[in-house]
């Protein structure tokens, strides 16, 4: 795992000492099954003890007790993949009172809660709806209306993705309008319902689509084949179904975003603290942007 490999500034990756780990998953999605594989990998190869592993499935009041067992057991540490920005920090809290250290990965908690965890792991959702604004605005020479495909909606991922997204569409392309969302809930099925719906409600005015995953803009691409369009679509993630809808020419681009790193850091990030390695507090996932015009450079990991 990464623990031999090449690490970005900020992690150390000592691995000296077993420690007690609780590792909870937030969400279900082919991404978050290769986050949670990448995780358990890297916490096998560190050797560490897992005594917890659960998901909470979307849930932050499963998460919230789910967090309560994790603590209860008084574990070295614990690392979480929050719900809720803001549903997790009661736990949290309770946390750091308990002197349990934790780390959160792929979805950092609410600003004022960052004092309470060791640190965070992962992309920065915010950036990846900048950069997906970027490039739609880009793809459609900054005019044109656009629907949004969300992924589980108040989930934080999709929270900060569709702000970022909104913020810099205003910036970058103020003639640019959305003119609506649908649930795709991080599934094709489901994302293709929402997107036909869309497309029926508002027809030629549609002119492009933000995804806010891969597997989002994959049920999109198919429903807007269905519906006899073509448009300009942007995904996040960099999974095999987006490669391979850029290759076709049924998706415009996406951002890569691995869950391999995303699942490894987190672990590398608790080993440093109880080995008491200086750490930067915050370290995200790169996230370069893939086009057809570079897409044979990447490889999928999801």
């Amino acid at each position: 795992m990464i623990a031999g490999g090449k690490l970005p500034s900020g992690l150390s990756c000592a691995h000296k000492h077993p420690y007690t780990i609780a590792l909870l998953g937030g969400l279900n999605c082919p991404y978050c099954s290769s986050w949670t594989k990448a995780a358990e990998a890297e916490l096998t190869a560190l050797g560490a003890k897992v005594v917890l592993n659960l998901n909470a499935n979307g849930s932050a009041t499963t998460q919230a007790s789910q967090m309560q067992e994790a603590i209860s057991r008084h574990p070295d540490g614990i690392i979480v993949f929050p719900v809720s920005e803001s549903g997790i920090v009661p736990s949290l809290i309770a946390a750091k009172a308990a002197g349990v250290k934790v780390e959160a990965s792929n979805s950092p908690p609410s600003p004022a809660a960052m004092k309470d965890i060791i640190g965070y792991t992962g992309p920065n959702n915010t950036q990846e709806g900048q950069v997906a604004a970027r490039m739609l605005a880009n793809a459609m020479h900054k005019k044109g209306n656009v629907i949004v495909i969300l992924g589980a909606a108040g989930t934080t991922p999709e929270v900060q993705r569709l702000a970022g997204f909104k913020e810099t569409l205003k910036k970058v392309a103020p003639k640019m309008r959305v003119l609506g969302t649908g649930v795709g809930n991080w599934e094709e099925s489901q994302s293709i319902t929402a997107t036909s719906s869309l497309l029926s409600r508002y027809g030629s005015k549609v002119n492009g689509i933000f995804a806010e995953d891969d597997t989002t803009a994959a049920g999109a691409a198919k429903a807007a084949k269905a519906a006899g369009v073509k448009l300009p679509i942007v995904g996040v993630g960099g999974s095999t179904a987006g490669l391979q809808g850029i290759k076709t020419g049924a998706i415009y681009g996406t951002m890569y975003q691995s869950p391999y790193l995303d699942g490894a850091f987190g672990p590398i990030m608790v080993y440093d603290t109880l080995e008491h390695l200086k750490h930067q507090h915050v370290v995200n996932l790169p996230l370069p942007m893939i086009t057809k015009s570079n897409v044979r450079k990447f490889k999928a990991e999801w």
